[in-house]
């Protein structure tokens, strides 16, 4: 009699601490990928406003080539913006990297893609910023047709980079979608064994009765 009852506490406590344990698991599990894949998107997304910065910043420096009178000083002023926007996003890059780089979720040939494809958008990135740079002295120079050439080529590169960061948001959320996938098979399986172990509980009660 007593050697049942130990048996169905032995039970009762086996399905407490495994329960414990797997949502412990699971929550451990989600939020780890949940951190990593939210620091990429919101640095991607930061990433983004930073190239919108630095167009608006070309925009209004070929603007000046017009308005002789205030022409360095405006040129002057924007390409102090863009100093500052290229050191923002110098740091936003290490990030996404230092990112990708530390996170256990990603196996090495997700992680050689991933980056590969950020290295991609990082090219575009350090394209946009030399025709910047060479908007800038051809401004200083008047030269309207070479402003208006290199401001045509900083759009087409924009546009390149938008298409490249499109990508990279779409394998976050992917990997975001695949991970909750696999924590939601794991819960499942969690389940089934806790189902197992409490009807296997209550057959030894019953057996108990008899």
């Amino acid at each position: 009699m007593f050697l049942g009852f130990d048996l169905l506490l032995s039970i009762t406590v086996i399905i407490m601490v495994y329960s414990g344990f797997q949502i412990l698991h699971v929550d451990s599990q989600y939020s780890h990928v949940m951190k990593f894949s939210k620091e990429r998107l919101e640095t991607l997304n930061e990433l983004a406003v930073g190239l919108m910065d630095a167009q608006r910043t070309i925009n209004l420096a070929a603007m000046y080539i017009h308005d002789i009178d205030d022409l360095l000083v405006g040129i002057e002023r924007q390409s102090e913006g863009i100093r500052n926007i290229r050191a923002n996003m110098d740091s936003l890059i290490t990030r996404y990297r230092a990112n990708v780089t530390a996170d256990s979720w990603l196996d090495i040939t997700q992680k050689a893609e991933l980056l590969s494809l950020f290295s991609e958008y990082e090219d575009s990135i350090i394209l946009f910023d030399d025709y910047i740079e060479r908007l800038l002295v051809a401004s200083r120079r008047f030269d309207e047709h070479e402003v208006i050439h290199l401001a045509n080529q900083s759009v087409i590169t924009i546009e390149r980079a938008s298409s490249t960061h499109a990508h990279l948001q779409n394998e976050a959320w992917e990997h975001v979608r695949t991970v909750r996938e696999a924590l939601t098979i794991q819960s499942r399986s969690t389940l089934d064994i806790l189902m197992v172990l409490a009807l296997a509980g209550l057959l030894f009660r019953l057996l108990l009765h008899m």
